[in-house]
């Protein structure tokens, strides 16, 4: 991130628009690609141009108007992966340029990695798929995959050797005494302070810790939040990170960080205090902004439940690739922190499921109105 977000500062100062300037343009760029990215997944996938531009104008509906894109940080920059990475899948299995899109597909995967963890669940979604297809698949499907994990093997390491790379060309001295494990995430995950969500009390724990016991006393007070929780109580935390990650369709807008902390002065008279009406929690139309993006949101989840009940008895490879990586990007905030904005990297995938699920439940009912 470091080595992305200097680069990107140097070329806006070389042309003078300034370091934040600079990300956020890069962002809104990186958002708008998503979204064509998006409508390329349907119109390969499904070969319909009417639901590639119907799935398109849910984006921009959905994260279109979505602040998160000016705030410069790792999640508005970890949007484009799952998109491209759910790409180089759906296009890859056309069959042309095989092994070059599965060698990007791979070294994208990893790179995402570093940008924001979780973004590698997605490709772990695909290496479950290709299993399961190299156990009961056909004699040409297993040829398939031995061919596409050659190749993504080769991304790979590819990838991984860049980053050495480039993360050595960064000169800054980090201090690997001051790392935090999975275990730390583990132990605030289980926090009954913030339901799960950032603690600034299990930092300075993990913090005062020595390097070779910290992990050791991560792990020994996440064994003693669970004992005093215990059966019911525990059941009832995961209850609410499930609300806290799932609850707010604005992902936890204005929730966390130095919001608001410095108001600025308008740049205009028009544009500048209409969008602080809108996007700050004091606004006059903040409410309108809650009520939409909850609305939205709650479409989508909606759609991705019709995706999981009307999935059929073959789930097409795609569709369960969406499907198991929503179920693991779950499954992975519930046992770290909790956090609504987490998602947000993801939603090009809610919204690909959740379209399926929609489309599903329309087939149906035109089906159904024939029939009678």
């Amino acid at each position: 991130m470091v080595f992305v977000f200097s680069n990107i500062i140097r070329i806006g100062n070389i042309i003078v628009i300034g370091p934040i300037m600079a990300i956020l343009i890069v962002q809104c760029m990186i958002s708008a690609v998503t979204g064509f990215l998006v409508f390329r997944i349907i119109y390969l996938w499904r070969g319909l141009l009417r639901e590639a531009w119907n799935v398109w104008l849910l984006y921009v509906l959905i994260l279109g108007f979505s602040p998160w894109v000016s705030i410069p940080y790792s999640d508005a920059m970890g949007l484009i992966f799952p998109a491209l990475i759910l790409y180089l899948y759906v296009s890859a299995r056309k069959g042309k340029y095989f092994c070059v899109k599965v060698f990007l597909l791979a070294a994208v995967s990893v790179f995402a990695y570093k940008i924001k963890p979780q973004l590698l669940i997605l490709f772990i979604a695909l290496l479950i798929v290709l299993i399961l297809k190299l156990i009961k698949g056909g004699i040409a499907e297993k040829k398939a995959v031995i061919k596409g994990i050659g190749c993504g093997i080769g991304g790979i390491v590819f990838m991984m050797w860049a980053v050495s790379v480039v993360t050595g060309s960064v000169d800054i001295a980090t201090d690997d005494e001051a790392v935090f494990s999975p275990a730390h995430y583990i132990m605030m995950g289980l926090n009954p302070v913030t339901n799960g969500g950032y603690l600034e009390e299990d930092v300075y724990f993990s913090h005062v810790q020595p390097e070779d016991e910290r992990v050791k006393a991560n792990l020994q007070v996440a064994h003693e939040r669970i004992e005093e929780y215990g059966a019911s109580g525990m059941s009832e935390h995961l209850l609410k990170k499930m609300l806290t990650n799932y609850a707010d369709g604005t992902w936890a807008w204005g929730a966390e960080g130095g919001f608001y902390s410095k108001v600025f002065e308008d740049k205009n008279q028009w544009i500048s205090p209409f969008l602080k009406s809108i996007y700050y929690y004091d606004g006059s139309r903040y409410g309108f902004f809650l009520s939409y993006s909850q609305t939205m949101w709650m479409l989508l989840l909606a759609g991705c439940f019709l995706t999981f009940l009307f999935r059929g008895k073959k789930i097409e490879g795609v569709v369960l690739v969406m499907m198991l990586s929503v179920v693991g990007l779950s499954l992975f905030e519930m046992i770290f922190e909790a956090r609504a904005r987490y998602l947000y990297c993801y939603v090009p995938i809610y919204i690909l499921l959740a379209y399926t699920g929609l489309e599903n439940l329309w087939g149906k009912l035109q089906r159904r109105k024939r029939n009678v």
